[in-house]
């Protein structure tokens, strides 16, 4: 993810270290726990990912075939 749009370099930034400490809780794309976006930006399966940190939970899910994601 490039930092600004006038930086052109990437970074990461881990959710699971401090302050975030955000952990996978389950991932289910039709049955795999692995999201295949192809190279036109479309989503082979939708599916939901389960993310918890500290005492709160929130479920994204991907739906297909345009990536689009929500969050609740």
């Amino acid at each position: 993810m490039p930092r600004s749009q006038t930086d052109s370099a990437d970074y990461a930034i881990n959710l699971s270290a401090a302050p975030y400490r955000v952990k996978i809780d389950s991932a289910n794309f039709s049955g795999s726990t692995t999201l295949t976006i192809i190279g036109s930006g479309l989503v082979t399966n939708g599916g939901t990912v389960v993310l918890s940190s500290g005492g709160s939970t929130r479920t994204i899910t991907v739906a297909a075939p345009i990536l689009r994601a929500t969050i609740q």
